[in-house]
């Protein structure tokens, strides 16, 4: 493989893939220094390769990073942002203090696209919009297994996702697909369906209500399956209640 740009650190593997993106793969048990540290490395190869697309591999990563989110938070992600990343797949670690802490991140901003991932090549194939699924002005074309399902929005009431899987629930049925909830956010009617968390969108015809819970969380419900409460991210809460006058 040749690539314009190469960073190997004993707590990170960092370089330009020549099929278009950056990856960054963190080892070990990192300190909130040699997060700063590769983050800057990171930032640097973004920079020079002008490149939109990353993959941040956490497989070979242990213990919690949540130390470092403040930082992440307020300093690194919106220059990383700025100097043009638009679209990271992530790839959980086995660790669950190395997943709790990615979950946590994935809370704070959400002016990129991103998606988790167990595997690279299903990471770097929603990355690079490999096997899109289609659409017409009124429907959801998309294969699921063998078959090709033809799926009306209005029939869709919500979408969610785990590992770059979705499930999409329509009219009392339950679609598992492995088109990621971006590559779906994509194409459907931004007017109708609302990303209201890193892994729920809803059709917004559908809401009845949203109800706020202790502590300032969030939660709405569905006309057709009023039992099931849907959270509410912390950064989508604003721009929904604009949308509905609240």
């Amino acid at each position: 493989m040749v690539n314009k740009q190469y960073y190997s650190e004993t707590y990170l593997r960092a370089f330009y893939d020549e099929k278009g993106y950056v990856y960054a793969g963190w080892l070990g048990y990192l300190t909130i220094e040699q997060i700063k540290n590769g983050c800057e490395l990171v930032l640097s190869i973004v920079q020079n390769s002008r490149c939109s697309l990353m993959i941040v591999d956490h497989r070979l990563m242990s213990g919690t990073w949540s130390q470092s989110l403040k930082w992440l938070d307020s300093n690194f992600m919106p220059r990383l942002i700025e100097a043009g990343v638009k679209k990271i797949g992530f790839i959980y670690s086995k660790d669950p203090a190395t997943q709790y802490s990615l979950n946590r991140f994935l809370e704070l901003n959400d002016k990129y696209q991103a998606q988790v991932f167990s595997d690279q090549k299903t990471a770097e194939s929603w990355l690079l919009g490999i096997n899109q699924p289609s659409i017409n002005t009124s429907t959801l074309t998309l294969k699921a297994g063998e078959r090709h399902h033809i799926i009306p929005f209005e029939e869709i009431d919500y979408i969610t996702s785990n590992e770059g899987v979705s499930q999409i629930h329509f009219d009392g049925e339950l679609l598992t697909t492995n088109y990621t909830l971006s590559e779906l956010i994509d194409i459907l009617p931004k007017d109708q369906f609302i990303k209201i968390h890193r892994s729920f969108v809803v059709n917004s015809k559908e809401i009845s209500n949203i109800h706020l819970q202790s502590r300032g969380k969030y939660t709405l419900y569905l006309k057709r399956i009023p039992r099931i409460a849907i959270p509410i991210s912390r950064s989508n809460i604003h721009s929904l209640k604009e949308k509905f006058g609240i």
